[in-house]
């Protein structure tokens, strides 16, 4: 009877799935966040007075394309 060598076991590394989200007292609403979001999870919000977005986590991946065209610095917040 054979035994197995003794291996070490590898820990399996956790993936956490980034979002993002608007905030909507820095958000000038201008868009661009919607034009280059790959995955256009960015749309508007509708029945609201002021034209403002928002973002379906279901279709975010976090990838944080639309980060690096906000002109608006701290409407975009990306999180865990």
């Amino acid at each position: 009877m054979s035994s197995a060598p003794n291996l070490p076991t590898l820990a399996k590394s956790v993936t956490t799935a980034m979002t993002v989200t608007i905030n909507h007292a820095i958000c000038n609403a201008c868009g661009i966040c919607r034009e280059v979001c790959p995955e256009f999870a960015i749309h508007p919000k509708y029945l609201e007075i002021r034209h403002l977005y928002e973002v379906d986590p279901r279709r975010c991946t976090g990838c944080g394309e639309c980060l690096a065209y906000c002109p608006a610095p701290g409407a975009l917040i990306q999180s865990a």
